[in-house]
């Protein structure tokens, strides 16, 4: 298995992940192919796929368990990701959403927590600093963004303090690629601009 750093930190993660989607059902919690579900997360670990991506939402929360079953007594082996829904993107919502997601997989810290939507009804800056605490109680290892447009993930970028936002999970295939005109290349020069400036602060630290 490849592995590719992510965004700006030091973290290496598995070119092919594991998408949870529809694992553990879709709107609403299914268990009845719990065993192969899990059994199939196991496997797909086993075989180097060591980047698992779910979310709260997913199966109303159940991914989450059956994300939880597959990693147990391996768990320092596998870079788990997970996002709180955009309904939950207020300060005390945001924190709320970690313990429960934290509670399900069955470990005291998520490696990559992202914002599953914006909410245009409720500031990025104050989901920013609900996701800043987490990084400082340690209960989250790096911050991410999904489905943000380059003006949304700019606005949330110049709200954090100390640290940055380190991915930006979208839709991006064969059938969409509007990726590509604005969200690839902004990223691409923001990871330019912050390893340089790692790089100063580095030798001038």
């Amino acid at each position: 298995m490849r592995f590719k750093q992510l965004g700006s930190s030091p973290a290496q993660v598995a070119a092919v992940g594991q998408g949870c989607g529809g694992i553990g059902g879709f709107d609403e919690p299914d268990n009845s192919h719990d065993t192969e579900q899990t059994c199939a997360l196991r496997l797909g670990i086993d075989l180097g796929m060591t980047f698992v991506d779910t979310a709260e939402v997913y199966g109303g929360g159940h991914s989450e368990e059956l994300v939880g079953l597959a990693v147990r007594g391996i768990r320092d082996k596998v870079f788990i990701s997970t996002k709180v829904s955009p309904e939950n993107n207020d300060y005390e919502g945001v924190l709320r959403s970690a313990e429960g997601s934290l509670r399900r997989l069955g470990t005291d810290y998520v490696d990559l927590y992202q914002v599953h939507w914006p909410n245009p009804m409720i500031p990025i800056e104050e989901t920013m600093r609900a996701m800043c605490k987490l990084i400082q109680d340690g209960k989250v290892r790096y911050l991410g963004l999904s489905n943000f447009s380059v003006p949304e993930m700019k606005v949330a970028r110049l709200a954090l303090h100390g640290v940055d936002v380190v991915s930006n999970e979208v839709e991006y295939n064969l059938f969409d690629r509007f990726t590509e005109q604005r969200i690839l290349p902004y990223s691409r020069i923001s990871l330019i601009v912050t390893a340089r400036h790692l790089r100063r602060s580095c030798l001038t630290g």
